[in-house]
C-alpha cells in the first residue's frame, strides 16, 4: 500500500496545474499575474486531495476535472470574454487529461516505486529538491515554449500601425485578427501592453 504524504501531494499538485496554466497561457499568447497565477496553483494543488476518497465513477471524475479546469482559468487569467475562456478551459482539461492519462499508463505498464495514481490524480514521494528541481524545468519550458511559438508567429497576422493619443505618434506591430471584440462608441480597440505604451505620457504609460 503506498503511503501518501499529503504535504508532497499538495505541493506536487500544485507545481503541475503552475506548469499546465504556464503551458496553457503560452500556447494562448495569454499572461496571467503572479497573485493570480498562485491562487490557481494553490487550488490545484489542494484539489489533490480527492486522491485520498474512494474510486469515484468515470464521469464524475470528468466533471469535477472540467469544473477545476473552469476555476482555474478564471482564477489565473482575466476574463477576456466567453470564446477565449472556453478555448483555454478546453485547453487545460485536454491537458490535463493526457497528463493524468500518460501517469496512469505508466504506472500500470512499469509501476515505479514511490508512484501512485488514484481519481485521476498523480501523487510521487520524491524529495524537495526535486520539487524545486521540477518547478525550475517547467518554467524553462514554459518559457522555452512562448518563445518558439512568438518566433512561429504567421506575419501575415502582424501589421505596422501608427498611432496617435495625447498629442503624441508611435509606431506599433499589432496583432491582427486576434479574436478582440472590443469596441468604445462602435469603434474597434486595440489592446496594447506597457512597453508599447511608452510613447505616451508617462502617467498614460503607467495606466495601460
Amino acid at each position: 500500500m503506498q503511503t501518501v504524504y499529503v504535504d508532497v501531494l499538495i505541493a506536487l499538485n500544485l507545481l503541475i496545474s503552475w506548469a499546465m496554466l504556464r503551458t496553457c497561457g503560452e500556447l494562448c499568447r495569454r499572461r496571467a499575474g503572479r497573485g493570480r497565477m498562485a491562487l490557481a496553483s494553490l487550488l490545484g494543488g489542494m484539489s489533490s486531495l480527492i486522491i485520498l476518497l474512494p474510486q469515484l465513477p468515470g464521469p464524475v471524475l470528468l466533471i469535477l476535472r472540467l469544473a477545476l479546469a473552469m476555476g482555474l482559468v478564471r482564477l489565473a487569467f482575466r476574463w477576456e470574454g466567453g470564446r477565449m475562456f472556453l478555448r483555454m478551459t478546453g485547453l487545460l482539461f485536454v491537458v490535463s487529461l493526457l497528463f493524468a492519462g500518460g501517469m496512469a499508463a505508466l504506472w500500470s505498464l512499469l509501476s515505479p516505486r514511490g508512484l501512485a495514481v488514484h481519481n485521476g490524480t498523480v501523487y510521487f514521494h520524491i524529495p524537495a529538491w526535486m520539487l524545486a528541481g521540477a518547478a525550475t524545468v517547467g518554467y524553462l519550458a514554459a518559457r522555452g515554449m512562448g518563445a518558439a511559438l512568438e518566433k512561429r508567429l504567421p506575419e501575415k497576422l502582424v501589421e505596422g500601425y501608427t498611432v496617435q493619443a495625447l498629442g503624441r505618434t508611435g509606431s506599433l506591430r499589432l496583432l491582427t485578427d486576434t479574436g478582440n471584440r472590443l469596441t468604445f462608441s462602435g469603434l474597434p480597440v486595440a489592446v496594447i501592453g506597457k512597453k508599447a505604451a511608452g510613447f505616451l505620457p508617462p502617467e498614460a504609460a503607467a495606466a495601460a
